[in-house]
């Protein structure tokens, strides 16, 4: 069996989706699949780990036409089995259509039709209609989360049993560090961040709930707690009501944002936060409260979404938008240290329920079904 994955996400920089199918290919390749992978990318890719698995480069035209025009040419010609697009785009609503053989689509979330005053008008507008035309092309969905899926059947109306739960996982670098020292070190030289601090991963926007964290966290500076807050990310969409809140809450001095950070420095910041918050008000999956339990860094975040699925009894649940609730859990945590060792065992523990051959397994499978009944 040949299964093609529009593998462009890892074009570039990676984040989200693009870390998704890079670490899916890695697991497909780990379990003895990467002989059967074609992965169809927008441009040539220098990355090693992908050599064992067959590459295409998709011509490349202006704009968006290499994802409108180009992908869907390069998929009909392509001789395989099942092709699978890690993440929904517009743009490539061609390449669903002119698809010859069966699609299994991964959907993350569908925070552009749920949370729209998240994205441009325009742009969720757009992305809601073009994700409906294409439901009728997908053979298979993947969902990340029992809160996708369910997303998937209330909204959407697609039929459950067309519906598989595949989790994300950590990749495998976010483990402990023994030794902090050297770690602090770097930290300060390359960002010049000391120790306490408390961390938050994620894009700068609405959705995530910054203000409310911002808000919380001036209470504990006015309990006297030495903390700074870290908040690693990229700008989103509409993210200036941070930067107000900073400047209303006086809090300047006392943030930290670096941006975007690669992988193998982030897991300096879990290894080295007294803990990590995560207030989001809506995730499909939420993987950096995953990524801080894998290193052991004590977690709270929200009730909200799919998070309690991801972290079970390993955090301490709030309700996100009570920011009483939250300043009162991050100081319990911070004024405990039997706690938060507690959590950090438990995180750790949760942690390996989670794996990319376990993620690359289940995905396989679907491939064969879908392969065989479609």
């Amino acid at each position: 069996m040949k299964v093609a994955i529009v593998s462009s996400f890892m074009d570039g920089r990676r984040t989200g989706v693009g870390n998704y199918t890079y670490n899916l290919v890695k697991g497909l390749q780990k379990i003895g699949k990467g002989k059967d992978l074609i992965l169809v990318h927008f441009a040539k890719s220098p990355e090693e780990t992908y050599k064992e698995s067959k590459e295409v480069v998709v011509r490349k035209l202006p704009s968006k036409l290499t994802e409108m025009l180009s992908l869907p040419s390069t998929l009909h010609r392509m001789s395989c089995d099942v092709v699978h697009f890690p993440a929904f785009t517009g743009s490539q609503l061609r390449a669903y259509s002119a698809t010859r053989v069966p699609i299994v689509l991964t959907v993350h979330d569908l925070t552009p039709i749920l949370f729209p005053e998240a994205h441009p008008t325009k742009s969720g507008l757009l992305w809601g209609k073009a994700f409906r035309s294409c439901a009728k092309f997908v053979s298979h969905w993947i969902a990340v989360s029992e809160n996708t899926k369910n997303d998937l059947t209330s909204v959407l109306n697609v039929n459950p049993d067309n519906i598989t739960v595949v989790p994300e996982a950590a990749d495998e670098r976010f483990k402990p560090i023994t030794d902090k020292e050297e770690i602090k070190r770097y930290v300060f030289e390359h960002y010049g961040l000391q120790t306490p601090f408390i961390l938050y991963v994620g894009t700068l926007e609405p959705r995530k709930n910054i203000p409310s964290l911002l808000k919380a966290f001036s209470i504990l500076r006015e309990r006297g707690y030495p903390h700074k807050l870290v908040l690693i990310g990229g700008k989103g969409w509409k993210y200036e009501e941070i930067f107000s809140t900073i400047d209303e809450l006086k809090l300047e001095n006392q943030i930290a944002i670096p941006g975007y950070v690669q992988d193998q420095d982030m897991v300096y910041f879990y290894n080295l936060a007294d803990l990590f918050v995560y207030p989001s008000l809506y995730e499909g999956f939420g993987l950096p409260p995953l990524e801080a339990m894998s290193c052991g860094a004590p977690v709270i975040t929200s009730s909200k979404s799919s998070l309690p699925e991801v972290v079970g009894d390993a955090a301490l649940l709030v309700d996100p938008l009570d920011v009483g609730a939250l300043a009162g859990a991050i100081e319990s945590v911070l004024a405990n240290k039997e706690l938060r060792t507690e959590l950090s065992e438990r995180g750790l523990k949760r942690a390996k329920f989670f794996s990319w051959e376990k993620t690359a397994e289940q995905t396989w499978s679907i491939y064969a079904e879908t392969a065989l009944y479609s």
